[in-house]
């Protein structure tokens, strides 16, 4: 099934980042300490109809280090 143009071009746009605690990039863009497992940072700019968006997907056994780092980082910066 063909994709939607619009899906196309966010598809494009967004950025993707995995790594693990090593990853200086990764901890600069989060703030979070994480794990020495992979954890991915996904970031979807904003545009007309939108607000951009990031998630952080870390492992279960860190959602409280995350939001703490995290989502806490982000709002302290807004």
């Amino acid at each position: 099934m063909p994709r939607s143009p619009r899906r196309s071009r966010r598809r494009r746009r967004s950025v993707r980042r995995v790594g693990d605690r090593f990853d200086d990039g990764l901890r600069y863009l989060t703030r979070f300490a994480g794990p020495d497992r992979t954890y991915a940072l996904v970031v979807v700019p904003g545009d007309a109809d939108a607000a951009g968006r990031a998630v952080l997907c870390a492992p279960s056994l860190f959602r409280a280090q995350a939001e703490r780092e995290f989502v806490s980082g982000a709002r302290d910066r807004d």
